[in-house]
């Protein structure tokens, strides 16, 4: 196992220009020394991930000096601990400049109850992962299934699962473990819905890997997410199971920038960087290959005549704006998400003919 970590460690530092961190953050970490201090929440899956798009794509941006401009303060841990410390801020004033959460339903309630700056939007679907230590059981090849593994006469110790409750992961988790074929006589999930003393609970997803990692014969495997396992997945590697997502909901993963009392240019920065990540084309391919993500569709930017999106067709609430007079064009910048299926426009400021309807 230790081959496995030392090998997605050269692969990540190669791929990202020397970056050498682990899976998960303890505390909140200063990310660049710019002039403005932007203040991130961020679901612990894709800490990684964000500190590695800020340091070597959006700093290093050749079209724009952001790396002089920002700088960001990253906090790592569970959706749900962060929404419950927004919203007992008073709206307007909350600690952080934008939530990049593991769900779209916390982003959704910071909307709903006005604690936004912007429009939410979609920006990663997770992939629940199955990783067992070098103590573990095997569980590969990856057939999709891995039930004998989870037979609990098959391994010693407790499967590690991260908090069900604010953990989207953990929540994803407890949905596989529910499932008849798994949850057999149920053995890691009672029928009120209590998880057994098979399972052993910590706080946020990144802690899972480590704990796992660390763990031994203690704590041989539990449900992490597939972003910090990637680099050493293969369907045939023995300690990585990536799960059938047909077991659980899909895990699309929605961020929104915040009110705080800090300079608006701290908002500036907080939806800069997520327009970046939305649209560059560079970071998306990385947010596939290197952390096994999926992705919604592109935010992408159209410049043309007026009734020129066929978005606003099906959104007949968004159709028709009061527009300055005199501009006969319009432009309209898109930025999509995936909704149960569905696309909705989660931006739309535009500019054209007064009265305007765009469809």
């Amino acid at each position: 196992m230790s081959k496995i970590r030392i090998f997605s460690i050269i692969t990540i530092a190669l791929a990202f220009l020397g970056f050498l961190s682990g899976p998960a953050f303890s505390a909140c970490e200063v990310v660049g020394d710019g002039d403005q201090m932007v203040e991130l929440a961020v679901a612990a899956n894709f800490a990684i991930p964000i500190k590695n798009v800020i340091e070597n794509y959006f700093f290093t941006d050749t079209s724009h000096d952001y790396a002089s401009e920002y700088k960001f303060n990253l906090c790592s841990g569970a959706t749900g601990n962060f929404l419950s410390e927004i919203i007992s801020d008073t709206a307007g004033h909350s600690r952080y400049d934008i939530l990049f959460a593991a769900n779209t339903a916390a982003p959704a309630q910071l909307v709903t109850g006005g604690f936004n700056a912007g429009p939410a939007a979609t920006y990663v679907i997770g992939r629940l992962a199955l990783f067992s230590n070098s103590s573990g059981p095997v569980i590969g090849p990856d057939d999709n299934t891995a039930t004998t593994t989870l037979i609990k006469d098959q391994f010693g110790g407790q499967i590690v699962i991260a908090d069900p409750v604010n953990a989207p992961y953990g929540g994803a988790a407890k949905q596989v473990l529910s499932d008849p074929t798994i949850n057999a006589n149920n053995q890691y999930v009672t029928s009120t819905g209590a998880l057994t003393n098979l399972l052993y609970q910590v706080s946020d997803i990144g802690l899972v890997y480590t704990t796992v990692f660390n763990g031994s014969t203690t704590y041989p495997l539990g449900f992490v997410a597939a972003s910090d396992i990637c680099s050493a997945y293969t369907p045939t590697n023995n300690h990585i199971w990536m799960v059938n997502q047909s077991y659980y909901t899909p895990l699309q993963q929605a961020a929104v920038s915040l009110l705080s009392d800090h300079d608006p240019a701290a908002t500036t920065g907080a939806q800069a960087l997520l327009d970046y990540i939305l649209s560059n084309a560079a970071v998306r391919t990385g947010l596939v290959n290197l952390y096994c993500y999926s992705l919604p569709p592109a935010k992408t930017t159209k410049t043309g005549k007026l009734n020129a999106s066929p978005y606003l067709s099906s959104s007949p609430s968004l159709a028709s704006y009061s527009l300055p007079f005199g501009v006969t064009n319009a432009v309209f910048h898109e930025s999509l998400q995936i909704l149960n299926g569905d696309y909705a426009v989660a931006e739309h400021p535009f500019s054209g003919r007064s009265s305007a309807v765009w469809r």
